[in-house]
């Protein structure tokens, strides 16, 4: 497994050839951030490919691969962990075909590729303007490194876990706060989303309630894209 792309004369060595590791289903999500993507675009599963290593990223043959059911509760840092567990029995299983003669290697289908591309901090700022179930899948995929993040009262406020409520919820202008005693709201495009984990700014994490209790917001105030602050 490397983070960094080898130089042909270091793979093409061994006589049976090289081989990586890779966290997801290829050809679907090739490239630096995998398990990341496979949570924010709302995946249900993903899993491990092992495969033989070429000059193109991520695209050789094809040898074993083993799926991964992804929960509504899952995050970055949970689905990271169960498949970094799979990864060392799926290896030893990828090696013993190999040695075996029995690899039978599939090459990987182009036309139907995505990408997983590197995400840099300034990537993980949250919009609130658009459905609840992508701001809720999107604060999951980033949690909780670089951690999905907005403003709040021109401080930054890091979102580790949100999700969208079971009820009916009337919405507001994107972003736009719902404070009461059991929940923290947010409004986004079509409903609401809810943020159980936030990290405000030189706090430690806490859930919505006592964020609600300790910074109490206003009626009509907002998270905003930037450091400003802003009453609707």
């Amino acid at each position: 497994a490397a983070f960094r792309i080898l130089p042909p004369r270091l793979f093409e060595l061994p006589k049976l050839g090289a081989i990586n590791i890779h966290a997801s289903l290829l050809p679907k999500y090739r490239g630096a951030a995998p398990i990341n993507w496979a949570i924010i675009n709302g995946e249900t599963e993903t899993g491990l490919t092992s495969f033989f290593l070429k000059r193109e990223i991520d695209t050789g043959d094809m040898i074993l691969q083993t799926k991964v059911p992804v929960a509504p509760t899952d995050t970055f840092d949970s689905l990271h962990d169960r498949l970094a567990e799979l990864a060392g029995p799926f290896t030893l299983e990828t090696l013993d075909l190999i040695q075996g003669g029995k690899s039978n290697p599939i090459p990987q289908d182009d036309t139907v590729a995505t990408p997983a591309p590197k995400i840099h901090p300034g990537d993980a700022l949250i919009n609130f303007d658009q459905p609840a179930y992508r701001v809720a899948n999107f604060v999951r995929g980033m949690a909780t490194k670089p951690g999905a993040y907005t403003f709040f009262r021109g401080q930054k406020l890091k979102v580790h876990f949100a999700r969208v409520p079971e009820q009916t919820i009337e919405s507001a202008a994107p972003g736009t706060i719902t404070a009461n005693k059991k929940a923290l709201w947010v409004a986004c495009r079509d409903s609401m989303v809810e943020l159980t984990k936030v990290v405000p700014a030189g706090k430690k994490e806490m859930d919505g309630v006592s964020f609600i209790n300790g910074f109490r917001p206003k009626a009509g105030e907002s998270f905003t894209p930037e450091g400003t602050t802003e009453i609707l």
